[in-house]
């Protein structure tokens, strides 16, 4: 009987992947380097991407297999953007929501997806502190490790 071996930096390592290897999400970014997990940069380079895990449940596939266990995560991304409107953070969550929304978008080598989609996005509102646009979602995603 195997024990169902799940790493949570094998999702984080799919979504940073799916994200920064489209050269249309870099050219809305301005170049690399803007994508972050966690925490926004002390001095961030403007708009940027920050994207982390904010909930994580096992749950059996098959309850009479032990071995036999899925993963469903939530995960938040929000995006900063500096301009006057929020159309670039518009444009940036529809190419976000392009890469992960639908069935299987984020296989790698070590996890396979079952399903990825867009649970809420909220709309974007202007951080008075920061002085940027700020847009959060939250995407839902069934995966397990292969």
């Amino acid at each position: 009987m195997s024990t169902y071996d799940k790493n949570l930096f094998y999702l984080k390592e799919a979504i940073f992947a799916k994200l920064n290897n489209d050269s249309a999400l870099q050219a809305l970014l301005g170049g690399s380097g803007k994508i972050h997990h966690r925490d926004i940069p002390q001095e961030p380079s403007y708009p940027c991407i920050v994207y982390e895990i904010i909930s994580d449940n096992d749950t059996p596939y098959n309850e009479l297999q032990e071995a036999g266990k899925i993963t469903k995560t939530f995960f938040r991304i929000i995006i900063f953007v500096d301009d006057s409107t929020s159309e670039k953070s518009d444009n940036i969550e529809s190419r976000i929501k392009t890469l992960l929304n639908g069935q299987s978008l984020l296989d790698t080598t070590k996890i396979i997806c079952y399903s990825c989609y867009r649970e809420m996005l909220l709309q974007p509102f202007r951080d008075p502190d920061l002085q940027v646009w700020v847009t959060p979602t939250r995407y839902r995603v069934t995966w397990a490790t292969k």
